[in-house]
């Protein structure tokens, strides 16, 4: 199920299971519960409110309020990529497939790096640009036009007035991260849950892989 006003999934079970993943991975890099954490793009609530249960307090903001569950976190209301907390204040952050979905990528995560601790980290999911099925609107090779094209193909189809999302490829997306963090890519980590593909596999066709997930570090 996904909202009728943004593109965010409010499916309970699906936002479940993603919380899950989450914390799992989470959890190799930061003890959780004693962790101050920041999700960025509420949706629904539930995977702030399914970590809020674990860990020591959960802050999620989003420029709409389509929250299903109201509990376990602070929700904050913002107009655009500026995050209105103090400098240096979370010792995790979550951006999952945030990015592609705001106007200026780079200030958001220059934002995120403004708030995170310096010995905190980052989940960071982001759509390819390259994988010809756009999963927002189930539209093949919808991303690979020109913007005015891709418009007008949305507005054909029925499926909106524009085209809103900003994927990436992979080049031009660890060109951004690589401006404020170091990274690790576990993409191959997710992909393993469903599919089995060995690690030398993934470095070939990574710039394939419809999204990818990275681990952010302050750099020193």
């Amino acid at each position: 199920m996904k909202s009728n006003t943004s593109h965010a999934v409010l499916d309970i079970k699906s936002r479940k299971e993603k919380a899950k993943t989450i914390i799992e991975i989470l959890k190799y890099y930061k003890n959780i519960k004693e962790s101050k954490i920041l999700d960025i793009g509420t949706g629904s609530g539930i995977i702030a409110h399914e970590i809020g249960k674990i860990s020591k307090k959960v802050y999620s903001v989003d420029i709409v309020d389509e929250r299903v569950v109201k509990n376990n976190f602070v929700f904050k209301k913002i107009k655009d990529e500026k995050l209105p907390f103090k400098n240096n204040e979370f010792d995790i952050i979550i951006s999952n497939h945030v990015m592609a979905h705001v106007k200026n990528g780079e200030l958001h995560l220059k934002e995120i790096n403004m708030v995170l601790k310096c010995d905190g980290v980052v989940y960071l999911g982001m759509q390819n640009k390259l994988w010809p099925l756009e999963p927002n609107f189930n539209m093949l090779f919808l991303c690979w036009l020109p913007k005015r094209l891709a418009d007008s193909y949305v507005k054909l189809m029925g499926k909106g007035n524009c085209y809103d999302v900003n994927p990436l490829t992979y080049f031009d997306f660890i060109k951004k991260i690589n401006k404020y963090f170091d990274y690790e890519d576990i993409t191959v980590k997710m992909i393993k849950q469903r599919i089995p593909i060995s690690n030398t596999a993934y470095k070939l066709l990574k710039i394939f892989s419809p999204v990818w997930i990275v681990i952010l570090m302050k750099r020193k």
